[in-house]
């Protein structure tokens, strides 16, 4: 074998490993430390494992303003009509106090205008027309909301009204809301309205444009959405999601002032992207164990990726994972670093053809065994097959 091919071998088991072993993810500096925040309550998060980055006063509990209409929006696509369905409004949308979009009781539109009405223009009548078309009720709307909250998690938020206007117990948690934003978002039609900047509006008589009051889509590259608010009880609030490199963040600043509405958002969402790089601890369709399934060994493969934020200048934690399996083959891997479970990833069967991760060492192995016996076996060896090929070639006798 010439030496090119042989090298060329070399090149294939180092690609090899290259591929069964990812190298650390580069580092851009170390981590500076956060800005300034004005509003008394603020969290910043990786949107799609809630990791977070920063916290201030997270679990203190205070009015949200229109930052309620977040969970109404959830609330509606979770139980409400389809998107596409004409509704009449109702009369207690009616002259409701605060934003509005000027609804008319018997006006005809479609469930999915209401929604851009509630978020692009944080519409109050909105917010209670959806409510009775979805529950039957303001009160029924609410029940709901709440029993969604405790169903994601949230340990600090309690909601009284679905449109956001001051009320007593009416409170929330910097920490809930970006929960409560995780789930939201999730939601693909949510992320597209919560992204409109200009939406035309059936109003009466005449169609109107809303334009959405979150500045952060024009102010902020990068930016996604989400909503703003305010009530004298709990001055200025912020939602706001941006993403950048593959990394969604979602920033919340509650009971905050005017000059610093946009400013506390922006400055967070720059330290988080400045400061903190992605190190992917699994890949979608990467085979994480193997499990027994209808009485075989079965390769599991994950069925999304997950990374994790690292600081900069600092590598991952010690990862580890375990894998759970059901009996008919679907199961999570559970994903640690520094022995704190960080995530869950859908674990499911791995094609026929995929390699199994405990072969892949051996066979890693005997690939560079045989790789070396070409490149490193010693020259004088090499000299002696070469002089017995030609003895046998001229009918010379082989000496054993």
């Amino acid at each position: 074998m010439s030496v090119r091919r042989r090298w060329s071998m070399v090149a294939l088991a180092a690609l090899w490993l290259g591929l069964a072993w990812p190298g650390p993810a580069a580092a851009a500096g170390p981590k500076s430390p956060p800005p300034p925040i004005a509003g008394t309550a603020a969290i910043l998060e990786d949107l799609t494992t809630g990791q977070v980055l920063y916290a201030k006063n997270p679990n203190l509990r205070l009015a949200p303003a229109s930052i309620t209409k977040i969970m109404t929006a959830l609330v509606a696509l979770r139980y409400g009509p389809p998107l596409g369905q004409e509704i009449q409004v109702p009369s207690a949308a009616y002259r409701v106090p605060g934003s509005t979009v000027y609804l008319v009781p018997g006006q005809r539109m479609t469930f999915g205008d209401l929604l851009y009405g509630l978020i692009l223009r944080s519409g109050n009548d909105a917010a209670v027309a959806i409510a009775i078309l979805t529950a039957g009720s303001v009160s029924r709307f609410v029940a709901m909301m709440n029993r969604t909250c405790q169903e994601l998690g949230c340990t600090g938020t309690t909601f009284v009204n679905p449109d956001g206007l001051p009320a007593a117990g009416h409170l929330v948690t910097a920490h809930d809301m970006a929960l409560i934003t995780r789930a939201a978002m999730s939601w693909p039609v949510f992320r597209k309205i919560a992204a409109t900047r200009r939406f035309l509006f059936p109003g009466y008589p005449h169609q109107v444009v809303l334009v959405n009051e979150d500045q952060m889509l024009w102010r902020f590259p990068g930016a996604i959405g989400v909503k703003i608010g305010w009530t004298t009880p709990a001055g200025e609030t912020i939602v706001s999601v941006a993403r950048r490199g593959g990394i969604t963040l979602v920033a919340v600043v509650l009971h905050s002032i005017y000059r610093r509405l946009w400013a506390d958002p922006t400055a967070l969402l720059n330290w988080g992207f400045q400061n903190f790089h992605q190190v992917p601890l699994v890949r979608q369709g990467e085979v994480v164990g193997s499990a027994l399934v209808g009485g075989r060994q079965v390769a599991m493969a994950a069925q999304r990726s997950f990374s994790w934020l690292v600081p900069n200048g600092q590598a991952v934690g010690p990862v580890s994972a375990h894998l759970t399996v059901r009996p008919h083959g679907a199961g999570y891997l559970t994903m640690a670093v520094g022995g704190q479970a960080v995530g869950e990833v859908p674990v499911a069967p791995a094609a026929a053809d995929t390699v199994s991760p405990g072969w892949r060492w051996p066979l890693s192995v005997a690939l560079l065994a045989v790789v070396g016996s070409w490149v490193f076996w010693p020259r004088r060896h090499r000299r002696w097959r070469r002089r017995r090929r030609l003895k046998a070639s001229d009918g010379g006798e082989l000496m054993g």
